[in-house]
C-alpha cells in the first residue's frame, strides 16, 4: 500500500470510529476531557497509557464558563476551552490498575516538555493532577462529599470537578478531575524546604508525611508501633520533600519529631510546656479523626494518613485523601466488612500508630473532640444529617445524565440509586 493510500484510508477509519462515537457521546452538563496519545502508523493504534513512564499527549478540556452544556464539536473552540495542550499521562493506583476503568495521573505541559502550571476548571494552578475514576464506589460521590465536608470544617481538601473522559475516541465514562496533595500557598501552604534548609530554624519546617502502603516505589522512612496483634508497625513515607530531595539532617529532624511526640503520650505529658500539646495542632488532628469517624474509613490512620508541619509550628493531620472504602462500603466481595456505624476505626483492630487511640483515651482531648463533634451535629451546622444529605442530592442531582452512560459503557446498568440511598440508611 502506498503511503498516500494509506493515509486516505487511516483518515476514513478515524472519521468513522468518531462517527461511531459521536452517535453514543456527543454533549454534556459537565466538562468533557478529550485525551489523545500518538499515533503509531506502523501498527495502526494510538499509543496505549501505561503505568509508568508518563506518556506524551494533547489533551482538551471543553467547558462553557457560563455553566450552559458543553459540546465536542467545539473541540477547535478556543473560547470553550478550559486547557489545550500537552500532557504527560499515566495509570496511577495500585488495586484500582487492576480494573477495567483505569485512573489516571497526568502532568499538564509546555511543548518543551517542561511542567505548565494551569488553572483547571477554576482551580488554582498547578501542574499535577489526577483523573479519579471512582473504584469500588459506586456512590461515585463519597470522595467528593468528605472533602466537601472537610473544608466546609475550615481545612484544605482536594477540589474534584466531575467531567466526562475520552481517550483516542474511546469513551471512559464519569471521572473527576481532582487536585493532588501540594505545598502551595492555595493549597497546604507552608515553607518549602531547599537541600540547605539544615539548620534550626529553618530545619522545622515545612514537611508532609504520609502514613501508607509503598506500592508507589517510595520507600519507607520509618515505622511506627501499634497496639493491634495483626498489624505491628505502620510505614511513614516522606511525600514533601521527596525521598529523593530530603536531606539526612530533615529525615532524621522530622523522624524525631514524630518519635517525640509519641513518647510524650506514653508518659502521658499533657503540659503545654513539652508535652503533646506543645507538639500537635490539636485542632487538625480532632478535625482528622471526625472525618474518618464519621465516614469509618477503613483505610483510616494506617493508608493515606497525612500529616503536614511547617516551619516553627507544630505537627497537623491531613490533608484527608482516598476515602472510596468508607461510609459502609468495603470490599465486601471479599469477606471484608469494617466500615460500620458501632466502631471506632483507630481502635477496630487498633491498626494505626499508638499514638491515635493514646489521644482518644487522654481525658482532656477526648473532652475538646467530643465539644467539636457536638458543635458541628447541631441542626443545621455542617455535620447534620439534614446538610450532608441535601450534598448527595446535589452532587447526584448534578452528575445523574452522565450515570446514564456511564452505567451503558461498564455494564452497571440501574445499581447507583440503590448505593446512594444505601449510603444515607448507613448515616443515620
Amino acid at each position: 500500500m502506498t503511503l498516500l493510500k494509506f493515509q486516505i484510508t487511516l483518515f476514513f477509519l478515524l472519521i468513522f470510529n468518531l462517527s461511531v462515537f459521536s452517535q453514543n457521546f456527543t454533549n454534556s452538563n459537565l466538562p468533557i476531557v478529550v485525551i489523545t496519545t500518538e499515533f503509531d502508523t506502523v501498527s495502526g493504534n494510538y499509543q496505549n497509557i501505561p503505568d509508568e513512564p508518563k506518556i506524551w499527549a494533547d489533551m482538551k478540556i471543553i467547558f462553557r464558563p457560563d455553566g450552559s452544556r458543553n459540546y465536542l464539536t467545539d473541540i477547535d473552540s478556543v473560547e470553550f476551552l478550559s486547557y489545550d495542550g500537552k500532557i504527560g499521562i499515566e495509570l496511577r493506583g495500585s488495586t484500582s490498575q487492576t480494573l477495567i476503568k483505569k485512573p489516571y495521573a497526568l502532568f499538564t505541559l509546555n511543548s518543551d516538555g517542561t511542567k505548565n502550571n494551569v488553572e483547571i476548571l477554576g482551580m488554582a494552578k498547578e501542574n499535577n493532577w489526577i483523573l479519579h475514576s471512582f473504584a469500588y464506589d459506586s456512590t461515585y460521590l463519597r470522595d467528593p462529599l468528605i472533602n466537601f465536608i472537610s473544608s466546609e470544617m475550615g481545612n484544605w481538601a482536594s477540589d474534584y470537578k466531575y467531567c466526562e473522559l475520552v481517550v483516542n475516541n474511546n469513551y471512559k465514562g464519569l471521572y473527576a478531575f481532582a487536585e493532588k496533595i501540594k505545598i502551595d500557598k492555595k493549597r497546604v501552604n507552608i515553607k518549602k524546604l531547599s537541600e540547605f534548609d539544615n539548620e534550626l530554624p529553618d530545619l522545622s519546617g515545612g514537611y508532609i508525611i504520609k502514613a501508607d502502603k509503598t506500592t508507589g516505589g517510595d520507600p519507607i522512612a520509618w515505622t511506627m508501633e501499634t497496639y493491634s496483634d495483626s498489624i505491628e508497625e505502620i510505614n511513614y513515607i516522606h511525600h514533601r520533600p521527596k525521598p529523593v530531595n530530603i536531606t539526612d539532617e530533615q529525615h532524621e529532624y522530622i523522624k524525631n519529631y514524630f518519635t517525640a511526640f509519641q513518647e510524650a503520650m506514653d508518659n502521658n505529658n499533657t503540659s503545654i510546656l513539652g508535652g503533646y500539646p506543645s507538639m500537635i495542632d490539636i485542632p487538625s488532628f480532632i478535625d482528622f479523626i471526625i472525618c474518618n469517624e464519621l465516614s469509618s474509613n477503613v483505610d483510616a490512620y494506617v493508608l493515606s494518613t497525612f500529616f503536614f508541619k511547617d516551619r516553627n509550628s507544630k505537627l497537623c493531620a491531613g490533608p484527608i485523601w482516598d476515602f472510596n472504602l468508607s461510609f459502609g462500603n468495603d470490599f465486601k466481595r471479599w469477606n471484608n466488612d469494617r466500615s460500620k456505624v458501632d466502631v471506632w476505626q483507630f481502635d477496630f483492630g487498633a491498626t494505626g500508630s499508638e499514638f491515635w487511640l493514646d489521644l482518644f483515651n487522654d481525658e482532656e482531648f477526648n473532652c475538646y473532640l467530643t465539644k467539636r463533634w457536638k458543635e458541628l451535629r447541631f441542626d443545621g451546622e455542617i455535620l447534620s444529617y439534614d446538610n450532608i444529605e441535601t450534598k448527595i442530592d446535589s452532587i447526584s442531582e448534578l452528575i445523574a445524565e452522565s450515570l446514564i452512560r456511564e452505567e451503558q459503557r461498564w455494564g452497571s446498568v440501574g445499581i447507583h440509586q440503590t448505593h446512594v440511598d444505601s449510603l444515607k440508611t448507613w448515616l443515620v
